[in-house]
């Protein structure tokens, strides 16, 4: 053994200094994993990539990892931060190898708005197309809807085009929720539409005058007369230059035209005065004319080359003794006023001359109705009356004809009429007169507009009217006159719980925010006229719960417990809840509303815990803990083992009882009273005992007894070897066997004495003698057993029949009391004819009363009469 540790020891020191001296080299990158990440990422989140890098062993090592990102960026610890929208291809690499991976970049929110419009100058001919998009934060398109303002010209949503109309600067505002951009455009004139000629042209007669067009575009803004191109002109008399210069020749008023060749175009009048005065005339239309008529009056001039025409002067150059002159436009008129012979006179350049003219009455030129009131006011007296007038505006009165629409209610008052109205709007008032001078029948017809009188009501929200603590009730102050016409503009003057609200109402616009609950009177005055009512402040939205538990609710299960639930609101009010929500976590519990009115709700236990209850209402939440107790047992039971139990054994029994939700109440083991037919019971531990076996047989019971209620179990007994004296069939069994054992030893001992010590081989043939008369033995008493058995239910069996003939026999009354007696002895309910035992249908009990029982598949009995 030493020599083979002397061989082994120096191989080891070999290998060792093998593996010392043999050098190690690092490993080198083969391949590099990047690890999942999420598929999608907006353009306003952040990615960190991680990847694993192996040797060619699979091993993971440890090597710098470089990171580069088709978009966007991406730092040395894999952080990616989003570029442009779409695919973005991330690599990872290491040493010599590298791999990649895609992410897709989703747009993220929109932080800005990005005009999309090339030009700022336009025409004012031009229409715009509106373009512009939201972007990110890295310029990536955003879906969103735009809205486009503009103080100048008119958008076209459906085209989503803009059209200015007004020359200068125009800002376009682009808005988007909080987001918003300007774009300031300068707007210049449009294309040449109109050549305009200066008004009041004038020249003497021999005379130039340069004409200078003032071009405008379709908008009538003024263009530069560059734009216009090429002009050229005509004259109705003299003669005209292409760049304007006209040339006067006979006195008169001459049309003077326009063209170009942008396409634009004009025309004007151009007055040719005579040359230097050698005489002056007046013409007028006629020299006998009517009070109001209006006539034109005429300077002629003649000049010193013999030309006469009419030359404008001025009305200072005019004097007249009646009425009044007038310029309508280059002619002057005179309307004279009075009835005679009137002198016109006019000057000119030191020449001067008259006019007589006689002045006659004026004709009627139409009728008019005069009202008393400019404004027609409801509930006011109006008087109505009929005027002729002629041209010069002199009128007299006149008796006409009259229809006047009913609402105005009229009243004749002879020469005129005296008018009442009533509801405001608008109303005929027709008149007709014949005049006899004319033969001429003359008709008016006016609207008139009856707007409301004094005010005479205030109209408030009903009285009773309710508004939240945390609200605003709108007053809507209506105003009437005695006719119910509505009334506007008018100031009010406000009281609330005689404290003077006038201004906090006013500057919330008739509004008012109550603050305290209760009844508050309001009082509207304005104009001397007031108005009251009564406005009911309740609570408004909860922002606090509180309840009359708050510390917790103890209830027992099937009963209910009153709790009253209060909110407070944003100013600390305090109101019983009328809306309230409930999440009960107990599966049986009941929430419902008393009959006591508003906040106050009934809460009943159900399943036995400890249990939350929220409360909710407004915005408010409140938690209290509810304690469901057990309730009063309103049945017993008593479980027992499925396999029935052997004759001189135990069986175990748990016994409960539950309240009428179903919660399992503990039964006290010294108020229970427990009968069992096989033998004695005792307690073992909480609902725990123990029922001795004594009694073999079938329908054997154990009545149960606490308080009121009453639990039967019906079981059958398995009989066993010797009645049980001896436990048990396996106890009973095995004591059989040890004392078959022990005689059989005792034989055999007795034997091998008889035989002698020397004969060692039969001793060991006994012995396997013994053995198989053992098994043999065994099997006999297996073989044995079932015959008992078998044997044993047979007495049930002919007792039973032997009652069955007997109750033939018996009369009711003596059946009633045998089965009374044998329940007493047994304590045991009886079955009564026509029901097996322990089966559904009537019992006779220990006192002779006959009820109906339910017996359920699992044994358990409920009393149903």
């Amino acid at each position: 053994m030493g020599s083979v540790k002397n061989r082994i020891l120096p191989v080891l020191m070999i290998l060792l200094i093998v593996q010392i001296s043999t050098p190690v080299y690092a490993a080198s990158p083969a391949s590099i994993q990047i690890d999942s990440h999420d598929q999608s990422v907006s353009a306003d989140q952040v990615v960190r990539f991680t990847a694993v890098v192996k040797d060619s062993s699979g091993s993971t090592i440890n090597e710098v990892v470089n990171w580069s990102v088709s978009s966007g960026t991406i730092d040395s610890t894999g952080m990616f931060t989003p570029g442009q929208v779409g695919q973005t291809i991330v690599t990872a690499t290491s040493g010599g190898v590298n791999s990649s991976t895609s992410i897709d970049v989703t747009a993220g929110r929109a932080v800005d708005i990005q005009s999309n419009i090339s030009i700022t100058e336009v025409s004012i001919d031009d229409e715009i197309d509106l373009n512009a998009t939201l972007i990110d934060r890295v310029g990536n398109p955003v879906l969103g809807q735009l809205v486009w303002r503009c103080q100048n010209g008119q958008i076209d949503y459906q085209n989503n085009t803009w059209k200015p109309d007004e020359v200068g600067n125009a800002t376009m505002r682009i808005m988007h929720l909080e987001l918003e951009i300007q774009v300031v455009f300068n707007v210049v004139a449009g294309s040449p539409e109109h050549l305009g000629l200066p008004y009041g042209l004038t020249v003497q007669s021999g005379m130039t005058v340069h004409i200078i067009p003032i071009v405008r575009d379709s908008m009538g803004n003024e263009v530069e007369i560059s734009k216009a191109g090429t002009l050229t002109w005509t004259a109705e008399n003299g003669t005209i230059s292409p760049t304007g210069l006209y040339f006067g020749n006979s006195p008169g008023l001459w049309n003077i035209s326009v063209n170009s060749t942008s396409g634009a175009s004009g025309s004007g009048f151009v007055r040719v005065l005579p040359a230097q005065a050698t005489g002056l005339s007046i013409e007028i239309n006629s020299t006998e004319v009517r009070i109001g008529s209006t006539i034109i009056v005429s300077a002629i001039r003649t000049d010193v080359l013999g030309n006469s025409g009419e030359v404008i002067l001025p009305l200072s150059n005019w004097t007249v003794t009646t009425g009044s002159l007038a310029m309508d436009g280059d002619s002057v008129t005179w309307t004279p006023s009075l009835v005679g012979e009137w002198t016109i006179a006019v000057t000119d350049q030191g020449y001067s001359t008259t006019i007589q003219v006689n002045v006659i009455q004026g004709l009627i030129a139409g009728i008019e109705i005069l009202l008393s009131e400019e404004e027609l006011r409801s509930g006011e007296s109006i008087v109505a009356s009929l005027s002729a007038f002629d041209t010069a505006g002199n009128s007299k009165s006149v008796n006409g004809a009259w229809v006047i629409d009913s609402e105005l209610g009229s009243e004749s008052q002879g020469s005129s009429i005296q008018l009442q109205p009533g509801l405001i709007g608008n109303y005929s008032i027709s008149s007709t007169w014949f005049d006899n001078e004319t033969q001429i029948v003359h008709e008016i017809e006016i609207v008139a507009e009856v707007t409301p009188g004094e005010l005479s009501r205030i109209i408030l929200p009903e009285s009773g009217t309710r508004v939240t603590s945390d609200g605003v009730l709108d007053l809507l102050p209506l105003f009437e006159d005695e006719y119910g016409n509505r009334l506007h503009g008018i100031s009010v003057n406000w009281v609330v719980d005689d404290n003077d609200m006038t201004m906090e109402i006013r500057l919330a616009d008739n509004k008012w925010a109550p603050s305290e609950l209760g009844i508050h009177e309001l009082r509207a005055m304005a104009q001397g006229v007031f108005a009251i009512t009564n406005i009911e402040v309740v609570a408004g939205i909860a922002r606090q719960i509180t309840t009359d538990f708050d510390e917790g609710i103890d209830v027992v299960s099937g009963e209910d417990i009153e709790i009253t639930i209060s909110t407070l609101d944003v100013h600390g009010n305090i109101a019983l809840a009328s809306s309230v929500g409930f999440e009960f976590e107990d599966p049986e519990g009941v929430i419902t509303p008393s009959s006591k009115g508003d906040g106050i709700w009934t809460v009943e236990g159900g399943e036995v815990g400890d249990w939350n209850l929220r409360i909710t209402s407004g915005s408010a939440t409140h938690d209290i803990d509810v304690v469901v107790t057990p309730g009063e047992a309103v049945r017993l039971l008593a479980d027992i083992p499925a396999q029935n139990p052997e004759e001189g054994g135990t069986m175990v029994i748990r016994i409960y009882a539950i309240d009428q939700v179903g919660n399992r109440v503990e039964v006290p083991s010294n108020e229970i009273d427990i009968q069992c037919t096989t033998g004695s019971v005792r307690h073992l531990s909480a609902d725990t005992y123990e029922v001795t076996i004594d009694q073999s047989g079938t329908s054997q019971s154990c009545n149960f007894y606490w308080n009121d209620l009453v639990a039967q179990r019906f079981f059958d007994v398995n009989a066993v070897l010797f009645g049980g004296g001896l436990g048990d069939s396996n106890t009973a069994l095995t004591l059989v066997s040890i004392i078959i054992f022990l005689f059989i030893s005792i034989m055999f001992v007795l034997m091998r004495r008889m035989k002698g010590e020397g004969q060692e081989g039969q001793y060991w043939d006994d012995e396997h003698d013994y053995e198989e008369s053992s098994d043999e033995t065994e099997i006999e008493t297996k073989d044995i057993e079932p015959e008992e058995n078998n044997i044993e239910p047979e007495t049930p069996i002919a007792a039973e029949s032997t009652t069955q003939e007997e109750s033939n026999e018996e009369s009711i009354e003596d059946l009633r009391t045998r089965l009374t007696d044998e329940a007493k002895r047994t304590g045991v309910m009886q079955a009564a004819p026509g029901t097996e035992q322990g089966k559904t249908g009537w019992y006779i009990d220990s006192t002779g009363e006959l009820t109906s029982w339910l017996v359920s598949d699992s044994g358990e009995w409920t009393r149903m009469s």
